[in-house]
């Protein structure tokens, strides 16, 4: 996707004067209907390629609650979740939540880059 992300200024300093790396990852959830995601501070987490689990930070443009309604507009939610930094032996890491719950949001593998800040697309778990 090449679409510009602005991150507010506070995201950008607290980044900046983080004493630990963060992982920035930039969701856009598509659907065709409204939905509702679960998103729970405590069970939305980053598992990365050597088995180690990172957690949430800070959230920007979505609650952490138990249910997060969305009403798309154009059929697309667009929020970003700042994760504890991965691990230097890391290459990959994709979203999960513990356990799986049905309409519980996912990522695929995700290869890692020099910055550490990824757009990507979610999935829905229908399960």
């Amino acid at each position: 996707m090449n679409s510009k992300i602005h991150l507010p200024k506070s995201l950008i300093k607290f980044w900046q004067e983080s004493a630990e790396s963060c992982t920035l990852v930039h969701c856009t959830f598509i659907s065709f209907e409204p939905v509702k995601l679960r998103v729970w501070k405590k069970r939305t987490l980053l598992r990365e390629n050597t088995g180690l689990i990172r957690k949430i930070i800070k959230p920007l443009n979505i609650d952490l609650t138990l249910y997060k309604v969305f009403a798309p507009i154009n059929n697309c939610c667009n929020f970003t979740l700042v994760f504890e930094g991965l691990s230097k032996d890391s290459t990959s890491f994709h979203l999960f939540k513990e356990p799986p719950a049905q309409n519980c949001f996912y990522s695929e593998s995700i290869d890692r880059n020099e910055t550490d800040s990824y757009h990507i697309i979610v999935k829905r778990a229908l399960n």
